[in-house]
């Protein structure tokens, strides 16, 4: 199959490139995606556009590669969109979808303070928290453990009030109780995934959907201090996903969509792998996975990841949006997976 050649030649990896090498192909991805318009909206599919959950993944990844060029276009690219969206978040607020673009506002007032940044996020968590709803009804599907707790840790910080991350927490986990399986350690999308007592297939956990859990474990704990009371529990899931995790990248550097089926969709899928890929370069900077057993598990995604990035920037073999296993080709884009490819370059960056 033509579709499948590009990846006949496994990612054997075990360095990571120059500090230059590596900003230089973080720009290259960011400035493809920053050249393109937002999707149309479709019939049915969720909102697209500057204050949707694509861009609350995307921008973080801008924020981050602001940090490692402090080239003023890519600040000016957040402020510009902040100030699209007049400092809100989407229109819904109980949906972690809509809630996520908060994440940028608030990497935005790290760097510049300014009041117009924090609104939106204390409005918005005041107002969850004055009509609570378990975990497993606030969070009900893997994805919005990355969109939506980590505001909270972020808020908390900023504002110096531990009720919101003391919420989060009970909320968070209860979450993770409802989704997590017991027995392998990975997420459940959502409820619908979850095999009936009888069935004898393995059951169905989706790359991307546990990227989501992986990486918003990172974007909790870079608020929450080391020696907080708060951590352990995040801490703690972070290892054992990781540990989980690290046995299910295949040979050529990938996991693919169907994490124990690899062979349903053997392409490689990008926006999956830069999440695994952020996540352990970002744990091994932060001292909580070994760097003598995790470096090789990075260098190998970062090198399959290099592998699809166009040469105009385009990174492809992105699965769209959607909720479950599917297949990717090398055309397929999306904003998240650019967003993921650039949190992942920070840490790598981080890492030299």
């Amino acid at each position: 199959m033509v579709l499948l050649s590009v990846f006949c030649s496994k990612s054997q990896g075990q360095h990571i490139p120059s500090k230059k090498d590596i900003i230089l192909q973080m720009q290259k991805v960011a400035d493809w995606q920053l050249s393109q318009s937002w999707s149309k909206l479709k019939y049915k599919s969720p909102r697209t556009g500057t204050t949707s959950w694509e861009a609350g993944a995307f921008y973080p990844g801008i924020a981050d590669l602001y940090t490692v060029t402090k080239e003023q276009r890519y600040l000016d690219t957040l402020k510009n969109a902040a100030l699209k969206n007049h400092y809100d978040r989407g229109p819904d607020p109980r949906n972690a979808d809509d809630q996520a673009i908060m994440q940028t506002y608030l990497q935005l007032n790290d760097i510049e303070a300014d009041p117009r940044y924090l609104t939106a996020a204390r409005q918005t968590l005041d107002l969850i928290m004055q009509n609570p709803k378990n975990g497993a009804s606030e969070y009900s599907w893997c994805d919005l453990l990355f969109m939506g707790p980590p505001i909270w840790a972020h808020y908390a910080q900023i504002s110096h009030d531990e009720k919101y991350l003391t919420y989060m927490e009970k909320i968070y986990f209860e979450a993770v109780e409802n989704l997590q399986s017991e027995e392998y350690h990975l997420f459940y999308r959502d409820n619908r995934f979850k095999p009936h007592p009888d069935s004898v297939a393995k059951p169905v956990f989706w790359g991307r959907g546990n990227g989501w859990v992986f990486g918003g474990l990172c974007r909790i704990m870079d608020h929450i201090p080391k020696k907080d009371k708060h951590r352990e529990k995040f801490q703690s899931k972070f290892i054992e996903l990781a540990t989980t995790l690290k046995n299910l990248q295949q040979a050529d550097g990938f996991w693919k969509s169907n994490l124990l089926d690899p062979a349903q969709y053997p392409m490689g899928e990008t926006s999956g792998t830069a999440f695994f890929c952020y996540g352990m370069a970002w744990g091994v900077n932060n001292g909580l996975l070994p760097r003598k057993v995790y470096l090789p598990v990075v260098a190998k995604a970062w090198a399959a990841l290099n592998q699809q990035v166009h040469p105009d920037g385009k990174l492809g073999f992105v699965q769209p949006g959607g909720d479950r296993p599917y297949l990717s080709t090398y055309d397929m884009s999306n904003w998240y997976a650019a967003g993921a490819f650039l949190m992942a370059g920070k840490q790598l960056v981080n890492m030299k």
